[in-house]
Parts: structure tokens; C-alpha cells; sequence
């Protein structure tokens, strides 16, 4: 199986020859890899999460997502290895 962590320190920024928001690229990308068996979680770096920001990460990754200060990457991380490492 395989699984693809992405680590952010906040939301996309635009990128040249996206179409649509940078946060629908993203999803697409997000979708694309579940399409083809990868699992993907998103865990989101900072000390103070926004609401609105919150909600745009959960928009692009579902339920799949980690929010943690900088202090608990590694615990965060961990975690996710831990407990996706179970899932079949």
C-alpha cells in the first residue's frame, strides 16, 4: 500500500498553468492519488489555526487531515503512521 503525508505550513499559494483556484488543484490531486489506491493525509503546521483556514484545508483533504503547532509535527506524525500502518 502506499500513502502520501503532505506537510504545509498553510494553504497553497497560486502556481503557473493551474486552472481554478490553487486550493481546487490540490483537491484534484488529492482525488487523483485516492483514485488510484494512495492514501493521502494532509497534517497543517501552525501555531494558531484560522477557521476559514481550517476549513479550506478539510475542503481539500476531507476527513484525512492533521491540524498541529510546530512543537507536535513529529507526535502528529507519528500518529498518522501508527494508525494508518493498521488501516487495510
Amino acid at each position: 500500500e502506499k500513502i502520501l503525508i503532505v506537510i504545509s505550513d498553510g494553504l497553497p499559494c497560486g502556481a503557473k498553468g493551474c486552472e481554478g483556484s490553487p486550493e481546487s488543484a490540490v483537491t484534484a490531486a488529492v482525488e487523483y492519488a485516492r483514485s488510484r489506491g494512495i492514501k493521502v493525509v494532509g497534517i497543517y503546521i501552525d501555531d494558531v489555526v484560522k477557521e476559514a483556514d481550517r476549513k479550506s484545508y478539510e475542503a481539500m483533504y476531507g476527513t484525512s487531515c492533521v491540524f498541529t503547532d510546530t512543537d507536535h509535527v513529529a507526535d502528529e506524525l507519528a500518529k498518522v503512521m501508527t494508525t494508518w500502518a493498521h488501516v487495510q
